[in-house]
């Protein structure tokens, strides 16, 4: 599927997503994908070196996303998030979890969830 096909399936102008992991890889291709949808995107990784590229490769979209230094095993670093997330796009909309959580931080998924959509 290319991405006047996605796009045509999914409209997300005026939605704003989260996504973990955003710049690697995976997570590079998801926000990708959404900004391509219309999406606004905040990137929440500890590493933000891919960011660059990701912008480049979303040419004149690339205003619709952001990104924000984030441990998702820290609160204090989520509810920091959750704010960014509410003052530079508004509410969130969505998540894509492209972050690696494993089965020592059970409950980790649910508190970053918890967290974004209630700052």
């Amino acid at each position: 599927m290319n991405r006047d096909e996605l796009m045509a399936m999914y409209d997300f102008a005026g939605k704003t997503f989260a996504v973990t992991g955003g710049a690697g890889a995976l997570g590079g291709d998801v926000v990708v994908a959404l900004a391509g949808c219309g999406a606004s995107v905040m990137i929440l990784d500890l590493r933000l070196g891919g960011v660059p590229a990701i912008k480049e490769r979303l040419g004149e979209r690339a205003s619709q996303v952001d990104a924000c230094e984030v441990n998702v095993l820290s609160r204090d670093s989520l509810t920091a998030a959750g704010t960014a997330i509410n003052e530079r796009f508004g509410p969130l909309y969505g998540l894509g979890a492209t972050v690696e959580f494993g089965p020592l931080v059970k409950g980790a998924l649910d508190m970053v969830m918890d967290l974004l959509y209630e700052a």
